[in-house]
Formats: structure tokens, C-alpha cells, sequence
């Protein structure tokens, strides 16, 4: 099974990503140009100190970005995203609606030009609440359900909760994404029997908590990366860390690593870590 390529010299994420610039007293990277070809998509999992919040770029310049981090990460999301160069947010997607995933919805509304946002059906009114703006669409999605976010991205939803708590799939070329808005054990088990759950790339639930990611969920999704981010003042729990670790999975963990982008065409993808802080202390 092909494994990812990871880059650790700054040096050579310049030349594959085109980092413009480097700010030598924090070591910050200032701007990013992701130079994406015909049929290239970009996926960068973001170093918040609090919170979860992912964006997906094509090479025309369509953009998803998935959940808002937490209240007190909002001046972090804003300086990435503008790192990386964003104006707009074509689609505003949420996988989950505690305040460490939508904590920051109005100011990224307010700061950026956001098109539609995107969560489970029976929630649409409080999507709307969000944003009372007649220029802000909403959009929604219901279980099992495709739908099309830009030109070749597809995804659908395996579960969602009452309170919106959803497991999101994204697919683009042979790739797959499995993006885990919560973690339930029980969930995870009906989860493993579900035809297309195995997933090259995985978005590792509750900031890696025990309460999911067990070992026959792990057999079943069979990730070759897993992502994880943090939830201010807990860490990562070690048996989720050894299982992950115990089935070959490269394992970032974007509050260490910096924000993780995972550059991809339909057959193959490269991940590439950006780092943005000198120095990371947990918890």
C-alpha cells in the first residue's frame, strides 16, 4: 500500500508549495502558494490551539472550508486562511455544532465572502440563524445522500445526529476521506460494515479521545493517514495514539506538526506540514 511523502525541510515545501516568505523571528510562514494544476485539490488540516477547522481548494480557486475552531482560536483561522490566500469561502460546511467546531462562524462570515452554508437537514433553521443575510444560501445534506461541493468532489454523509454531529465521506479520484464529526463506539461499530468506509485519509474523531477509534473501526476504515487536532489542555489518549501507530498509520498531529495540507490529483497525493509556531507545549 502506497504511504504518503512527507516533507520536513522548509526548503523543499518552498519548492513544491511555493511558500513566499519566511518570518524569521517566529519562524511563520507568511504567505503559501499551493501552485495547483488542472485536476489538483488541496486539503489542509489547520494548527489551532483550540478546535477543528479544514479547508479544500481546487485550482480555479473554490474553497470549502469544514467547522470554524473554537472562540478563542478565531485571530489563528483567520491569519491561516488569509495565509493561504483566501477571499472567499464558496461553502461554509460543519460536522459537528459545539462551539470548538462553529466558534467562530460570524467573524468568518463578516471577514470573508461566504456563499453557502452547509449542514444536516433537520438543522436548517439554525443554520440560517447564522446568517440572516438573504445572501448567504443554505444548503443541507441528509444520510447516504451524494452531493457535489466542486467539479470532481464528492461527498455524503454515513450518520447524523439529532444535534448534528455528522460522519462525512469525501471522495476525489481514488482517493477517500473519512471526516469523523464526533466519537461513539457504537456508531463506529455499525460504521466498520458500510461498503465504502475504507478510507485512505482519516480525520480522527473528538481530537483523539477514548471515547472512539477502536481497533475494529481502524481494521475496517484501514487509514494510511490520520489526522488530529487539539482540544485546548487535553491531549491525544495513548491507547488511540498506539492503535493507530500499531496499523501503519502515519499520524499528524497538527498542534505539534503545524497545519497539515495534503496536496492531491486523482491518483496520487503528497503531505506536506506547515509550521507556524516555534514552539508547541501540550496540554
Amino acid at each position: 500500500m502506497p504511504r504518503a511523502i512527507l516533507l520536513f525541510s522548509l526548503l523543499l515545501l518552498t519548492v513544491f508549495i511555493g511558500v513566499n516568505q519566511v518570518l524569521a523571528r517566529e519562524a511563520d510562514v507568511e504567505n503559501i502558494n499551493l501552485n495547483l494544476n488542472k485536476n489538483e485539490i488541496a486539503i489542509t488540516f489547520f494548527d489551532l490551539s483550540d478546535g477543528e477547522a479544514t479547508l479544500l481548494q481546487n485550482q480555479t480557486g473554490e474553497t470549502v472550508l469544514i467547522n470554524t475552531g473554537a472562540p478563542s482560536a478565531g485571530e489563528e483561522l483567520i491569519s491561516r486562511l488569509k495565509m493561504y490566500g483566501i477571499k472567499k469561502v464558496d461553502w461554509l460546511l460543519f460536522s459537528n455544532f459545539d462551539p470548538l467546531y462553529t466558534g467562530n462562524i460570524k467573524r468568518i462570515i463578516e471577514q470573508f465572502s461566504v456563499g453557502t452554508l452547509l449542514g444536516p437537514e433537520h438543522l436548517k433553521k439554525q443554520l440560517r440563524s447564522y446568517s440572516p443575510e438573504p445572501e448567504t444560501k443554505i444548503a443541507t445534506f441528509e444520510v447516504k445522500k451524494p452531493f457535489d461541493l466542486f467539479p470532481g468532489l464528492k461527498a455524503s454523509s454515513f450518520y447524523v445526529s439529532e444535534n448534528g454531529q455528522s460522519v462525512l465521506s469525501f471522495q476525489y479520484g481514488k482517493h477517500r476521506m473519512l471526516y469523523m464529526g464526533f466519537a461513539d463506539k457504537i456508531v463506529e461499530e455499525k460504521l466498520k460494515d458500510e461498503e465504502n468506509i475504507k478510507s485512505a485519509l482519516l480525520k480522527v474523531a473528538d481530537f483523539g479521545s477514548g471515547s472512539g477509534t477502536t481497533q475494529p473501526f481502524l481494521e475496517a476504515v484501514d487509514p494510511q493517514v490520520a489526522i488530529i487536532f487539539k482540544k485546548k489542555k487535553e491531549m491525544p489518549n495513548d491507547q488511540v495514539m498506539e492503535r493507530l501507530l500499531e496499523s501503519w498509520t502515519d499520524v499528524y498531529n497538527t498542534y505539534r506538526m503545524g497545519s497539515v495540507t495534503i496536496k492531491m490529483d486523482e491518483e496520487t497525493y503528497k503531505v506536506f506540514t506547515v509550521p507556524t509556531k516555534r514552539k508547541r507545549v501540550y496540554p
